[in-house]
């Protein structure tokens, strides 16, 4: 078994759906219960990959190097690593987050 970037076996798989263009960031829970994250960016040079990617971080309090695309680089749907974070502490968080944005909305 290969180890992560941050030294750790451990890391956390998230499925997102990626609106570019939004006129703020924030990561919500959509009403299926996915992942829906909103970047300000448009996605032209792998821009919008890399403000997700800044996002994720953000909302887990992990450092941006622990957080990796493993599929979607050009689809709206993605797949995002984050090392070193447990799968069901990182839904939480993300979910505490996702709660805070969809009432700031």
């Amino acid at each position: 078994m290969s180890r992560g970037r941050a030294g750790s076996d451990e890391a956390a798989c998230l499925e997102v759906r990626v609106v570019p263009k939004a006129r703020k960031r924030s990561l919500v829970v959509a009403a299926d219960g996915r992942l829906k994250a909103y970047v300000t960016c448009a996605p032209v040079g792998g821009k919008a990959n890399r403000e997700l990617l800044e996002l994720v971080a953000a909302v887990l309090g992990v450092a941006r190097s622990r957080v990796e695309l493993v599929r979607g680089e050009r689809s709206r749907d993605k797949l995002i690593r984050v090392w070193g974070v447990d799968g069901r502490a990182a839904r939480e968080a993300v979910r505490r987050a996702a709660q805070v944005s969809v009432g700031s909305k």
